[in-house]
């Protein structure tokens, strides 16, 4: 029953960036993610789209409150979340494109 999600810090605003840049912010998501909770566990996984491929982290133990400060604060468009086995579920950051890092 414990809560996951799907997050990445490639790409802020959808916009590409230059593969060192989201390297760096990646190892600063997982960091940050490390931080948050004793019992989060994150494991490597991969984003893809047509038309796009992006590294990401699957994370389980982290309510959904501490994922979307995440979301917002590495600048992401979206993240998907739900709990144990039930339904992933889509959640848009509402903040308008360039305003969306805290």
């Amino acid at each position: 029953h414990a809560p996951w999600g799907f997050i990445t810090a490639w790409n802020p605003d959808a916009k590409p960036r230059p593969r060192a840049t989201n390297r760096r912010t990646q190892r600063a998501l997982r960091d940050a993610l490390f931080e948050c909770v004793a019992r989060t566990s994150v494991h490597a996984a991969v984003g893809t789209g047509p038309g796009w491929r992006e590294p990401s982290l699957f994370v389980t133990g982290l309510d959904f409150a501490a994922l979307d400060r995440l979301m917002r604060a590495f600048g992401q468009v979206a993240v998907v979340y739900g709990r144990g086995h039930g339904p992933a579920r889509l959640h848009w950051n509402s903040a308008p494109p360039g305003r969306r890092s805290g």
